[in-house]
């Protein structure tokens, strides 16, 4: 998996050279990617994000944890490729459980973008694979087609009556994941665990969907000027933000949560934090926390990621 994430890296930076606007931005307005889903924007970039959930001390206290790597590369101003590895553990009583492996490859375009309006729109088309070590039985595999629209629209442009409202964006996605195979193959069990898990076992389609509402303190400063484009990125700030976020499928009832966070965005990186807190008896039993750092890669290696691959 090491080799395959390096070679992924390395197809990334593949040189290139020019200027783009590449962050999440629509006029004076960057829309900062939240836990659990992309920004509306193509750009190349590379991110870390993890999560770590325990519940409460018992007999049986479980933990989980996750960690993500994600990545992507302009093909032209409005296209880009990317990958997304994820692993998730299930630890109890300090011994794992069980794990479940992510690899998935994209590609994303970005269909709408109105400066003046602050509002972006973006569709993705992915096609992962997940496999889970189930203990006692075996591993778990399936593979999905993994549509996805991202879309945001801030408040920038609002009436001088409405002013307090200017800092306020929302942004939201729709992520859908449709298996490939009604049920997922197993291996590594015995004859008797193979014939129960085959059994019982169905791949459904999910949807993961979800909107944050978030707070610009650009807005505050004299770096904004109603009814301008910005001279300069509107980088350099402070994002707090809350993120509503719900998965949704046939073989479960539909799981949330309420992620209240802050980002903070620099000319190369975003740091990002959030709290989880399960809005029913989904997944997450108990308040975690996510933290993501993100680089953007055309400012940070400029010599590598000024043009899109397919530019001259």
């Amino acid at each position: 998996m090491r080799i395959k994430a390096l070679t992924c890296i390395a197809l990334l930076s593949y040189l290139s050279a020019g200027q783009l606007l590449a962050h999440g931005i629509a006029g004076n307005r960057y829309f900062p990617a939240t836990s659990t889903f992309d920004d509306p924007a193509v750009a190349d970039e590379f991110s870390v994000n993890t999560f770590k959930s325990t519940s409460p001390a018992s007999v049986n206290s479980e933990s989980y944890s996750t960690v993500v790597v994600s990545g992507a590369r302009l093909l032209s101003t409005n296209w880009a490729v990317g990958f997304d590895y994820a692993k998730d553990s299930v630890n109890q009583s300090s011994l794992v459980q069980a794990y479940t492996k992510k690899d998935d490859i994209y590609i994303k375009t970005l269909l709408y973008r109105d400066d003046l309006n602050e509002a972006l729109l973006s569709f993705s088309l992915g096609y992962g694979n997940a496999h889970t070590d189930l203990p006692y039985y075996g591993v778990s595999s399936r593979n999905s087609i993994l549509p996805a629209v991202t879309f945001g629209k801030g408040m920038g442009n609002l009436d001088d009556g409405l002013s307090w409202l200017r800092p306020f964006a929302f942004v939201g996605a729709i992520a859908a994941d449709i298996p490939v195979q009604r049920s997922p193959s197993f291996s590594g069990t015995t004859t008797s665990h193979s014939d129960f898990l085959n059994n019982q076992a169905q791949n459904f389609n999910s949807v993961h969907w979800g909107f944050a509402v978030e707070y610009s303190t650009l807005f505050l400063t004299d770096r904004f000027h109603h009814g301008y484009l910005p001279k300069d990125e509107p980088l350099h700030q402070f994002v707090p933000l809350v993120e509503f976020a719900f998965d949704s499928s046939p073989s479960y009832k539909t799981a949330g949560t309420m992620n209240p966070g802050l980002s903070y965005v620099e000319q190369t990186w975003q740091l990002s934090g959030e709290l989880i807190v399960p809005l029913n008896e989904g997944p997450y039993k108990v308040t975690g926390f996510r933290a993501q750092l993100m680089f953007f890669l055309d400012d940070l290696i400029p010599a590598f990621f000024e043009k899109p691959l397919l530019e001259n």
